[in-house]
């Protein structure tokens, strides 16, 4: 069974717009989608749209060497997929962009290296939002050119958490993480509140 963990959701008028991480080399959907998507396989990466794959960035002159548990979300206002962190490979704290054509390293990151955390990017705000991974539970935003760090707790540190961006309230949205976590927060851009426990 193919495993898929959605990093980034975007919803508009026309479209609705990926970054993904697939877990599976030989990713098949049973129809067609009218969906971009952007897997990153790394070392390679592919687009998708319908049924079509298409490997793209060949030619980049830079490319993060291979990963997996790496975050990504796409910034629509700059018109960039921001990565970070991986569970294999090098294990430093780059900060990655793909630009559509090319992958641009963005130098080192402020914070420790990680997998597994969480990342959505805020219209709202125009920042790009990173929680946690190895276990910590330290909240960091990206506005294009460097890192801050806006907070640290009050929830447990974790890996592996659900978000999502809210658009209509303008509110980051997380649920759950490892390990064994059933809370829910929500990020309004300088406090994370617990919105209780989610179901089950």
């Amino acid at each position: 069974m193919r495993s898929v963990t959605v990093s980034h959701l975007r919803a508009s008028r026309s479209e609705l717009s990926f970054c993904i991480h697939l877990k599976d080399l030989t990713p098949v959907f049973h129809r067609a989608l009218p969906f971009t998507i952007l897997a990153a396989l790394l070392p390679n990466l592919f687009a998708q749209s319908g049924w079509t794959w298409t490997q793209v960035g060949q030619n980049s002159p830079q490319t993060p060497p291979g990963r997996q548990e790496h975050a990504m979300a796409y910034d629509s206002q700059r018109g960039r997929t921001v990565m970070f962190g991986s569970n294999c490979g090098p294990c430093d704290n780059s900060t990655w962009e793909w630009d559509g054509t090319n992958w641009n390293n963005r130098g080192s990151s402020p914070f420790s290296w990680r997998y597994g955390s969480s990342m959505v990017f805020d219209s709202s705000r125009s920042k790009v939002v990173l929680f946690g991974g190895n276990g910590n539970n330290d909240t960091w935003e990206w506005n294009g050119t460097s890192w801050t760090n806006v907070s640290n707790g009050p929830m447990s540190g974790r890996y592996g958490a659900s978000m999502v961006y809210d658009s209509q309230r303008n509110r980051t949205v997380m649920f759950s993480g490892c390990c064994w976590y059933n809370d829910l927060w929500e990020w309004n851009g300088s406090t994370w509140t617990n919105q209780g426990s989610g179901p089950g």
